[in-house]
């Protein structure tokens, strides 16, 4: 399971893909909270990471590194975000995320698919 999010119009973070199923999190959904810090405060501390002479661009900046932020800055999985719905009803929703053996895993397997093959076969 994964989650893509954005900013709106208004400055706030927003899911607008939502891949997996029966997770609890909708696209549409505003991100209030995760694992406890409030999300906005999140955006306006790590947008001061960022260079850019807009605050538009740095908030797309943050949006777009948002995952890799938050281990960064020591938010680690299970992620339990506070999520506001369309009617403005909040829920929280548990996304179990990705263990370090597993993201090992697949960093391992991705970089053996990426090495050079020879172009050649030895016969026997």
């Amino acid at each position: 399971m994964y989650a893509a999010a954005a900013v709106d119009d208004e400055g706030r973070l927003v899911a607008t893909y939502v891949y997996g199923t029966d997770i609890g999190l909708q696209r549409g959904d505003r991100i209030l909270n995760v694992n406890g810090y409030v999300v906005d405060t999140l955006m306006a501390d790590w947008m001061r990471e960022f260079s850019g002479e807009s605050s538009a661009f740095r908030a797309a900046s943050v949006t777009g590194a948002f995952r890799e932020l938050m281990p960064i800055h020591s938010i680690r999985a299970p992620f339990v975000l506070t999520v506001a719905g369309a009617d403005g009803a909040e829920r929280s929703v548990t996304l179990p995320g990705i263990s370090r053996d597993s993201l090992a895993a697949l960093f391992r397997q991705r970089r053996a698919a990426a090495a050079p093959r020879p172009n050649f076969r030895h016969r026997s």
